[in-house]
């Protein structure tokens, strides 16, 4: 049996979202909503990754 693209996809984003940006606020149910809302646009669900710094008393820190 194939699962479809929409199964997986929400699952993959978090999964990636966790690694690589510790996001452990983000939870299932919010990234498939996402995913959903953008499949029934039919846009594509897109998702940038990237490096933020901040500047704190003159010491740049990665957040």
């Amino acid at each position: 049996m194939r699962t479809s693209i929409q199964g997986q996809l929400p699952q993959r984003i978090l999964d990636r979202l966790v690694a690589e940006h510790e996001a452990d606020d983000v939870s299932y149910p919010m990234v498939r909503a996402y995913v959903r809302c953008s499949c029934r646009r039919r846009r594509v669900a897109e998702v940038d990754f990237g490096d933020v710094y901040i500047v704190p008393a003159g010491v740049p820190t990665k957040v």
